[in-house]
């Protein structure tokens, strides 16, 4: 059976053994033709609540908390102002925050009518620029970024996600601990961590503290779709989020009756927009449906940032090790590299990208040059599963047969 393999913006073509090849693609659902027009919409109509803009005066003050993993994102920034502006809010009284580090690139794809637009970028290190919100029911004293906690109003912009550490996610993360000091960061790094190593696959619950400690923040809830693209826009209150989630599953999630031999995890779209977490993300996709010690396939044209905790790896004697001395000692790119650390304990990784070789062999991960290298591993005995857009497919095993393994 011939078989075009999607990789970045480029293919690999390999045969497979049709008996033993599944293939578990996304959703089939139609792209967004208009990003501005989905956000504007899904404002207007939100989750089992009235129109947006009766929640709102002239005078608010809003922040506005965004993804900048979201395509489009000028586009969709730009419904939101729309919608914003309905209500009477211009562009000057919005606030953008994004995460540190963000670079803000989506600014030079504004139009003209957003020039009064502030932007900023989070300095969790900057005490000035936090503010105290509460004491946690842990017993945390949360510091915030002082902007989100002086609005009016909040207004957070992300994507819906099934995360392989965190569960259903999206817009808590981008709030905390992302918009918190460097301490609640490093604490939440290790919380979460913790439990996803006991198999726990839940969220920081702190994170849903905060939100309500906000006062009912409002959010635009976008759904991704293969390639980088969107396939729609929710709104709504706090609420809103269990509906979305449940939305996600219905998109993402399938099933597949037993464990697979090899797993290819490829990741399509643009290769400039994926990043180490992506790669990880598949790994660990791929590793949840692998055998013990069977093989994960991970095809990109990435060439992402390595942080810390990716240094860590290179460091590390075994994947064991390196986990160890992640959880330890908590990078800021934590959840990635130990995503992948954990992968590579389950399974064989082998990684096609645009990371120097022997970078690759340095993190647990054997370098795959090109699709003859490919082929080779695929004409190997054993089932083979393929999960397209592996950094966002959610694919399971019958329980039973989890038990089993």
């Amino acid at each position: 059976m011939h078989l075009e393999l999607p990789i970045g913006s480029n293919h690999w073509n390999v045969e497979v053994r049709e008996p033993d090849f599944v293939t578990r693609p996304g959703p089939t659902a139609a792209p967004l033709n208009d990003a501005e027009a989905a956000v504007y919409r899904a404002m207007d109509h939100p989750i089992k609540f009235e129109p947006l803009r009766r929640a709102m005066t002239p005078d608010d003050k809003i922040a506005l908390v965004v993804d900048e993993r979201l395509p489009d994102l000028a586009k969709l920034i730009q419904g939101t102002l729309k919608y914003l502006a309905s209500a009477g809010i211009p562009p000057e009284a919005v606030t953008v925050i994004s995460p540190a580090g963000s670079a803000q690139d989506w600014v030079d794809h504004l139009g003209d009518e957003f020039a009064d637009l502030q932007a900023e970028i989070h300095q969790p290190d900057d005490r000035k620029k936090l503010s105290y919100l509460a004491t946690s029911e842990n017993g945390r004293r949360l510091y915030m970024n002082r902007t989100l906690v002086d609005a009016d109003q909040v207004i957070v912009l992300s994507a819906r996600r099934e995360h392989p550490l965190l569960g259903i996610t999206g817009a808590e993360g981008l709030v905390y601990p992302a918009l918190s000091d460097d301490d609640n960061q490093k604490a939440s790094r290790g919380a979460v961590s913790a439990a996803a190593l006991q198999g726990e696959y839940v969220g920081d619950k702190t994170a849903t503290e905060v939100i309500w400690l906000l006062g009912l923040p409002l959010f635009i809830h976008v759904f991704e779709g293969p390639g980088e693209c969107l396939l729609e826009v929710s709104a709504g209150l706090p609420n809103s989020m269990v509906e979305c989630g449940q939305r996600v599953e219905s998109l993402w999630r399938s099933e597949i009756p037993e464990r697979a031999d090899t797993v290819i995890a490829t990741l399509s779209g643009d290769p400039l927009k994926h990043t180490f977490e992506d790669l990880a993300r598949a790994a660990m996709a791929g590793a949840r449906v692998a055998k013990p010690g069977g093989r994960v396939v991970i095809l990109s044209d990435a060439d992402p940032e390595l942080g810390p905790g990716f240094l860590l790896l290179r460091e590390s004697d075994h994947s064991v090790d390196a986990i160890k001395r992640l959880t330890k000692e908590k990078p800021a790119d934590m959840q990635a590299a130990l995503g992948w650390a954990m992968a590579a304990s389950r399974a064989k990784l082998f990684l096609a990208s645009e990371i120097r070789p022997d970078t690759v062999s340095q993190v647990f991960a054997t370098p795959l040059p090109g699709p003859k290298e490919l082929q080779a591993l695929l004409d190997q005995p054993g089932k083979i599963v393929h999960l397209p857009d592996a950094q966002l497919n959610w694919v399971t095993i019958p329980k039973t047969e989890e038990s089993q393994s």
